[in-house]
């Protein structure tokens, strides 16, 4: 909740709301105005009580059954995904003939993932995500704990790394995974489906 005029006299309040998958604009409302800041604040305290099960004042309390988690706050200078880290998937079989290898995320898919990252160290429970992707029209589950993505499309799995600045990754496969160049198909991640048709990958990337 926050003041939409000069705080004062005449000052209005309202409550903005958004909502929605990560990766994807979501949906927002703004609700108000209200001629207080305690209005506002009680309308909030409706919303937050009326998706967690839990009021306010006894935040963050354990989750309620079928109700949302209150999330902790990621550490102080973790919210800068620019700066933070490469992100990078290995590509191998590529129906399209690109070389094995790791390839990097676009940047404005390193920085969602990097956000990802820094909610995922505050809140280890959340480490399965999904992402979508509005220039490759794919969604992913991305799955921070076992460095994996997968296309909710097409099933496909690939793994996944995060590379701090200032280091030198190595090109090696992923354990499990052969180039294509030694003549051997690289296997699947376990549990991952068979070939599918269609593309598939990693959200979308300067390669």
């Amino acid at each position: 909740a926050g003041a939409g005029a000069g705080a004062g006299a005449g000052a209005q309040y309202y409550l903005y709301t958004r909502w929605g998958r990560t990766g994807t604009g979501g949906q927002a409302k703004l609700d108000g105005p209200w001629a207080t800041p305690a209005e506002a604040q009680q309308a909030f305290e409706a919303v937050y009580k009326d998706k967690t099960g839990r009021p306010w004042q006894g935040r963050p309390g354990a989750q309620a059954p079928g109700k949302y988690a209150h999330l902790a706050a990621p550490a102080p200078g973790a919210k800068a995904p620019k700066a933070g880290a490469r992100w990078q998937y290995w590509l191998s079989a590529d129906p399209l003939g690109k070389a094995d290898g790791w390839y990097d995320y676009d940047s404005e898919a390193a920085s969602e993932a990097e956000e990802l990252h820094a909610q995922y160290a505050a809140n280890p429970a959340m480490h399965v995500r999904f992402v979508a992707s509005e220039t490759s029209g794919f969604t992913y589950k991305v799955d921070l704990q076992a460095n994996a993505q997968t296309n909710t499309s097409s099933g496909t799995v690939r793994p996944i790394r995060r590379v701090a600045l200032g280091t030198s990754p190595s090109s090696a496969p992923p354990p499990g995974y052969l180039v294509k160049s030694t003549g051997a198909k690289a296997p699947r991640l376990p549990g991952a489906p068979g070939p599918a048709a269609g593309p598939a990958g990693p959200p979308p990337a300067n390669a």
